[in-house]
C-alpha cells in the first residue's frame, strides 16, 4: 500500500524574458492511483517582477497540498506547472511548463 502526501508553496519564479504570467498547476497520475484528499489543480495570480529590476522574480505563494493512495507504485504521481500569459488579442497562452515526479 503507498500513501503520498504533499503539502508545500511555490514561492517564486524567475524568467528572465518573460513577465506578467499566472502560475497554474495539476497533478497527474496512473490509474491505480486516486486522490484521497486535495485539489487536483489550481491556479496563482498574475504575477509581475519588481518596477525597480533588481529582481527578476515573479512572486506567486502558491499552496499546494494533496494526498494520493495506491496499491502499485506503477503510473507514480507528477506535479505539473505552467505559466500562462495574455497575447496581444487577450487571448491567454501557455508561455513556459515543467513537470516533476513527487515527492519533490
Amino acid at each position: 500500500f503507498f500513501y503520498l502526501y504533499v503539502q508545500g508553496q511555490i514561492d517564486f519564479g524567475e524568467l528572465t524574458d518573460m513577465d506578467g504570467l499566472a502560475l497554474k498547476y495539476d497533478f497527474v497520475h496512473g490509474n491505480d492511483w486516486s486522490i484521497s484528499s486535495g485539489d487536483k489543480n489550481g491556479a496563482g495570480q498574475r504575477a509581475f517582477k519588481s518596477i525597480q529590476l533588481t529582481s527578476p522574480k515573479m512572486n506567486w505563494n502558491l499552496p499546494l497540498e494533496i494526498a494520493f493512495r495506491s496499491m502499485n507504485p506503477h503510473g507514480w504521481p507528477q506535479l505539473v506547472l505552467y505559466c500562462t500569459g495574455v497575447d496581444l488579442h487577450g487571448d491567454e497562452q501557455i508561455q513556459a511548463y515543467g513537470c516533476m515526479h513527487l515527492p519533490i
